[in-house]
């Protein structure tokens, strides 16, 4: 189910249509709950990657809902799903979620550390690469709740610079956008 969300003034990922949001959520936890049982059943590699999808869909939708303690939660289990079943890129992203995860919820430092570890290993591992963008993004965020605008505004323009080489319409448009609300801070 896709869920419409924008990045309010505070640089957070808000969910647009609540009502609908929240009956998202409740089926979610059910098919989490579900997930669990049947992979208990059936420890396939299979199940274990549905699972994996599903924990990680459920953790980003509490880090919407500010929720950050069971979105960690559930980030470190996608994390150690994916690991286990080798899926690099699939780990990468959550990894890369958590640290944005880490700095809504206060944990600057960690943020930040995990941001630099990413950021070196995306840049030397190609088949990791198609997350760069999103590091750079995901990281101006966090630098710009900080206060650190020009930080800010050149991990953006790189995101920006990544994603019209890739060609990604929205995802130019909405980078453009947040980059022209770091512009008009400074």
């Amino acid at each position: 189910m896709a869920i419409k969300t924008r990045v309010d003034d505070d640089w957070i990922e808000r969910v647009v249509d609540h009502e609908d949001f929240e009956k998202a959520i409740e089926r979610q936890v059910k098919t989490v709950e579900n997930l669990r049982r049947h992979l208990e059943k059936n420890p396939t590699e299979q199940a274990k990657a549905d699972l994996g999808r599903a924990v990680q869909r459920l953790s980003e939708w509490y880090r919407w809902t500010e929720q950050w303690n069971e979105s960690l939660k559930l980030k470190d289990e996608a994390i150690a799903i994916w690991a286990e079943l080798g899926r690099e890129r699939a780990r990468t992203l959550v990894l890369l979620q958590k640290a944005l995860t880490q700095h809504f919820a206060g944990d600057k430092e960690a943020a930040y550390t995990r941001f630099d570890l990413l950021l070196s290993r995306l840049n030397h591992v190609e088949e990791l690469q198609n997350y760069l963008d999103f590091a750079h993004d995901w990281r101006a965020r966090c630098l710009a709740r900080d206060g650190r605008f020009e930080e800010a505004k050149a991990d953006m323009e790189e995101a920006l610079k990544l994603r019209i080489q890739r060609g990604n319409e929205p995802h130019i448009q909405e980078t453009r956008r947040l980059l022209d609300s770091l512009s008009t801070i400074q």
